[in-house]
């Protein structure tokens, strides 16, 4: 822990700065599982606004039917709809047939974890490992939602405006896993690869309805978005020797 400021730290932190480094050759296998089970009042076992999933989403992964259609690539296609062009209604149909929203049955949130630790020699030479995967969803309901525009009354006074009152539903996807091995290389070098993964995906539906210029209004939007963070790093550590260290890394990251 450090509590001032020197060249060797970084500079962005206030109060002071901890650093953590895990071990990299555990003294004997250790193993460790977790499960838990979560309970949202507002969701659980609630009739939830929920948008429509395909495929592997379950674990992060869009499925192929939400692929751009191919018709829209092209300088001529991609502009069809600002034009009115005769070929909208193709390029519309083409798009999977999805558009509302649907109710359903709120779940439990899960999450569960194992890890694994451990130094044995692998074709002559000791290895140290560790590895953990992760995975938990959720669910959550954004209820009473409001949404108003802004009117102008005279020059310095506003109303409400398009008022429109509705929910939001959405389940959460996270996992990652990371997995870093090491050895030493005579006995004055280690050499480690370290590796982390990390996805996330949120699946969310939006219904909102109102009464805009004396007119029902009635909005529904999916939105599906995923993010993925990776790490992979090759360490070299040299004792050079007894007062010397030369360390030196590769890392790609994306």
């Amino acid at each position: 822990t450090s509590k001032t400021f020197t060249p060797d730290q970084p500079g962005d932190f206030s109060g002071a700065s901890v650093e953590i480094q895990t071990r990299e050759f555990p003294a004997s296998r250790q193993m460790s599982y977790s499960a838990s089970v979560g309970y949202n009042s507002a969701a659980t076992g609630k009739s939830v606004l929920a948008a429509p999933c395909v495929g592997s989403e379950w674990l992060g992964f869009a499925g192929a039917d939400r692929d751009v259609p191919a018709i829209l690539f092209g300088s001529r296609n991609s502009t069809a709809f600002q034009r009115g062009d005769p070929l909208t209604n193709e390029i519309v149909r083409s798009f999977r047939n999805v558009w509302s929203a649907r109710q359903e049955d709120g779940t439990p949130n899960t999450s569960m974890s194992v890890s694994l630790g451990g130094s044995d020699p692998v074709f002559g030479r000791t290895i140290g490992y560790a590895g953990a995967l992760t995975y938990s969803y959720n669910q959550e309901v954004r209820a009473d939602e409001l949404r108003e525009l802004p009117e102008a009354i005279g020059e310095n006074d506003v109303q409400p405006y398009a008022a429109l009152r509705g929910s939001t539903g959405r389940a959460s996807v996270q996992w990652g896993g990371l997995l870093n091995l090491s050895t030493l290389v005579g006995g004055a070098t280690r050499v480690a690869l370290n590796n982390a993964y990390s996805r996330t995906a949120d699946n969310e539906a939006r219904l909102m309805a109102g009464v805009v210029e004396e007119s029902e209004d009635r909005r529904t939007m999916l939105r599906y978005i995923e993010r993925t963070v990776r790490s992979n790093q090759l360490q070299v550590q040299h004792q050079i020797g007894a007062r010397h260290a030369l360390d030196w890394s590769v890392t790609s990251s994306g």
